[in-house]
């Protein structure tokens, strides 16, 4: 499922071969676990760049990404397994539960519990 990212990028862009979507696609595939610097390293560019770089061609802070599309693994997680909040939190690259629960519900307004059973 291609992400809101993908999707505002590719109404400007409409062309896969331009280097965001390759960037994109592997932040998403390494969301859990990749920094700034390893994605910079990965596409061989300076941090610094990379970060407006993302910004500029998408409208969104390198953070704002890595965190949608920890969201959605996280909804999907919920959707699909009975694991414990904590270990969805742990799985989708939140170490801190508490933090997890404060941006599931700036993004989705309600708790992970919550949003677990209005899908059932």
């Amino acid at each position: 499922t291609d992400s809101f990212v993908y999707q505002s990028i590719y109404l400007d862009e409409k062309q896969e071969a331009s280097p965001i979507f390759s960037i994109l696609k592997y932040m998403e595939n390494n969301c859990t676990t990749c920094s700034l610097d390893e994605v910079a390293k990965k596409f061989h560019l300076n941090p610094n760049y990379l970060s407006g770089y993302i910004h500029k061609t998408t409208g969104y802070t390198y953070k704002n990404i890595i965190q949608a599309f920890r969201m959605e693994y996280a909804v999907d997680l919920l959707k699909k397994t009975d694991l414990a909040i904590t270990e969805v939190s742990h799985q989708v690259g939140y170490e801190n539960v508490n933090f997890f629960y404060k941006k599931f519900y700036e993004n989705y307004h309600c708790t992970p519990n919550e949003y677990r059973k209005n899908q059932k």
